[in-house]
Order: structure tokens, then sequence, then C-alpha cells
């Protein structure tokens, strides 16, 4: 293997710099650990792989796939692991502890690179990169390198020293990246080579049958298939809102499934403190900006935002992985995860130091200036602009009954996909034809029936009828 050494020196250390131990420690298998087989088994095509990345928003479970999956490996592979900080942004500090990682599993592994490292000679990295590069030569066993945190990386020459040494690594050489964000490597390259095993979002997410085991650890009460459909389709799989919910539900479980939102004190800590509080003021003030939309583009941003910054905002949000789900496959059209969405609608009024209705008139004018009549009176009435609504749809009839939907949706707290559930209902319409004029599965009706029901306090159909018309 012959590698070109460049005369870019790294920079000089001045004295040793000590390793922190804890951050070569994979994290404590979580109490009641419920082992994912379907990942599992993803997980095992990494070895074939010079990368793999686990990637998404926090709460997803990261950090716990890598390492369970790592424990399960054990008597197989060698592994270090490397949880990442903003301090690794500097590029010897970075390779010191990369190379750090693998002592335990390999006593003595990179010794020359680390003394070079920690001596006062001027030397390229490309040289330490060597060095530790042909002393993975030597192993025979799988070696996997596991860096958890990666999005703290915005070191470019940390980015590019990391991609020289996937390229030039040995074949029994895998490193594994955890991130909320897709790391700036040539993953199209790798992914074209059949290099690259990726888990994101969709494979993140529970399905029922792993909520029902999750639940039954966790909260230690035993849940149906329709309450963990029920906890799935609220959650949208995300593991976070589903822990947060078993310890929300104290023995309570149809309360909690029935009222269980974003605005939930838990849920609501949870997603100030592990993400918003990290964002620019400016990124925030934009959060809750758009919060009134059900969905957005970058045109409909800019209208709510300012043009200067509405779409760059959006773009910097989608690649930042905060909770920003993809609607269409032209990557257009977009929303929030509804959790998140209804914690960023119950704080809007108190974080924004603007009149909310100012906001859906922006969002109404758009929408009507784009020909979507029905979100445009929907925000004009929520701007309490009646009359512009009435002009909109030109219908006394439907502006009454809108009136009465965005009642209903407030005082009972039904959402936007069960109001229009509960419109059918009304209009007569059976489950079959509910499902056929919504997209929807008979089954995931019924779900939203349940809801209704539980919202508006009645026991089925006919009740759940009588109480919309007098809402």
């Amino acid at each position: 293997m012959q590698l070109i050494i460049t005369e870019r020196p790294a920079p000089r250390s001045h004295a040793p710099q000590p390793i922190l131990a804890t951050k070569l420690n994979m994290p404590p298998r979580p109490i009641r650990y419920i082992q994912r087989e379907r990942l599992m088994k993803q997980m095992s095509h990494s070895i074939a792989c010079k990368l793999s990345i686990i990637v998404a928003p926090p709460g997803y479970g990261k950090s716990v796939l890598a390492s369970g999956w790592l424990r399960e490996q054990s008597a197989a592979i060698r592994s270090g692991w490397l949880t990442l900080d903003k301090w690794e942004n500097d590029l010897n500090r970075f390779w010191g502890y990369m190379i750090a990682s693998l002592e335990k599993a390999i006593p003595g592994i990179g010794h020359q690179a680390l003394s070079l490292l920690q001596s006062t000679r001027v030397m390229s990295i490309e040289h330490l990169i060597i060095l530790f590069i042909n002393d993975l030569c030597s192993i025979e066993e799988p070696v996997v390198i596991v860096l958890d945190d990666y999005h703290l990386i915005d070191s470019e020459e940390v980015h590019r020293s990391l991609n020289q040494f996937l390229e030039r690594m040995p074949v029994h050489v895998s490193l594994c990246i955890v991130s909320r964000t897709n790391p700036p490597l040539p993953l199209g390259a790798f992914r074209a080579k059949g290099q690259l095993n990726e888990v994101g979002v969709e494979d993140l997410k529970c399905d029922e049958e792993e909520v029902v085991s999750f639940w039954s650890a966790r909260a230690r009460i035993p849940l149906s298939e329709q309450q963990a459909a029920q906890l799935v389709l609220r959650t949208e799989g995300w593991i976070a809102g589903i822990q947060l919910a078993s310890i929300a539900s104290g023995g309570h479980l149809e309360n909690t499934l029935a009222h269980y939102s974003g605005s939930h004190r838990y849920v609501s800590d949870y997603l100030m403190e592990d993400v918003v509080v990290h964002l620019t003021e400016e990124a925030r003030r934009f959060l809750f900006q758009t919060s009134i939309l059900e969905r957005m583009n970058g045109e409909l941003c800019a209208a709510l935002a300012g043009a200067g910054k509405g779409r760059q905002l959006l773009a910097f949000l989608k690649r930042a992985n905060i909770f920003v789900v993809g609607l269409d496959d032209e990557g257009c059209w977009f929303r929030y995860h509804q959790l998140f969405r209804e914690f960023l609608l119950s704080r809007c009024a108190q974080e924004l130091d603007e009149d909310i209705r100012v906001l859906h008139q922006r969002a109404s004018s758009w929408f009507e200036k784009n020909g979507y009549a029905e979100e445009a009176a929907r925000h004009a009435l929520l701007a309490e602009a009646d009359e512009k609504a009435a002009e909109m749809i030109q219908d006394d009839t439907v502006i009454l009954f809108k009136k009465r939907e965005i009642a209903s949706t407030s005082l009972c707290g039904l959402t936007a996909r069960e109001t229009e559930v509960l419109k059918s209902l009304c209009a007569g319409l059976s489950n079959k034809e509910i499902a056929e004029q919504l997209v929807l599965t008979v089954g995931t009706v019924k779900l939203h029936l349940n809801r209704v029901y539980s919202k508006l306090g009645v026991k089925g159909r006919v009740h759940a009828i009588e109480k919309a018309r007098h809402l």
C-alpha cells in the first residue's frame, strides 16, 4: 500500500493530551433492553461494507442499536467506540481518540502513531494515517470502529482526513458513523460500489410488534394489538415518544393513549432540551412560525418567514434532520413530525412576539395565490378573516362547517385527520367508504374513529354524529 505524504503539517502538540476514558466506552445497555432482530440483521451487512451510517433525529435509538450490535458480535470482531464532541474538530485530537478507541480490543494498536502525535515533532496527518493503517493490516479478525455523534464534527480537515482513511483502510476494517445528519463524505460513490450500509428513520421506527415488547418490558402493562397500533400511529414509531408515553401512563393506559400529544410535559421537555435549545435564535423562530402549517414548501415558508431566509431555513432543517418529513418524491412538500408540530404549536404564543393571526393571513394569501382554496380558507378563518374566507369558497354552508370543524378541533383536541374522518362520518359514509375517500386502510380509519370517540366522550358512531352537530 503506497500513500503520498504531503508537506502539510499537522498542528504542533506542545504537551501530550490525556485521553478521557469515558469517551471510549459504549453506552450502557438500557434497562429491560429489547433486541430488534430485523435491525440486527440489517447491521450484519456492516462487516462487508467499508462504511455504515445510522442517521436519524434524536430519540430513535441510534446509539442503542450500534452498541447492541457490537455486543452481539463481540466474539467475532474487534471493535472500538468513540463518542465525539465539538472538541474533536481539532485534527490531532480527533485522530488521537480515533486510534485510542481500539486500545481495549487491540492492545498496542497505533502505538507509534500516538507517540508521534503526542510528541513535539512536526509531521503530516497523512503520515499518522499511514502508520495507523499499517498497524490495522496486521490484524486478522474483522475490525469495526464506531464514531457516535458525528454530527458535532464540522471541520473540513477532519472530514477530508477521514475520507482518506476510508479509501485506504484494509478490507477487513469497517467504519460505522452514528449521526443526526448525513456525514459530508462521498456516500454516492460508496453506495455505487456496494460499500455503504445505511440505516435511517424509516428503518428505526418501531413497528407494532416491537411496541408491544417494548411497552411490556418498560411499563409492565400488557398492550393490546389495537393499542399498539394506536401508539405507533400517534408517535409515528418514534421510540423516545413511545418511552415517554410509557412513563406518563402511570398505570392509566387508556387515558394516556387518548390524550398523549406533543404538548405533554415529558415530550415538551425532551424536545426543548435535546433539539430546540441547540438551534440558533433564527432557526427557533422559524420553527414556531411554520408550526401553523400542516404542510410546507420553500415558497410558503418564505411567505411566512421572509423571502431572504424561508427557503434557506427549511433546507437547513432538512439537512439537520429536525423532525422534517418529506411528502413527495420530488422533495417539494414537507411536514413536521406530528408530535414535534404539536409541541411547537403549544409554545408558539409564548415564543413569538408577533400575532399568530398575521402568520395565518400570510399563509392564506399564499395558498389562495397558488390555487389551494380549501387551505386558504382554513387559514383565513384561523386569522379571524371570515369575510375573506367566504369570498374564497363562496358557500356559507361550507364556511359554517369549517368554523365548526376548527372549533371542534380546538375544543376536543382533534387532529386535522381525525376531523376529516368525523366529517366523513357525519356525511353517512361507511368505514370502507371513508378509507377509500381519504386513501387510508380500514384499520387506520377504525383507529382514528376510536380516538374521535374518546376525545368527544362518546361510545359510538351515532353519538359521535349527534355530538358533532352540537359543537
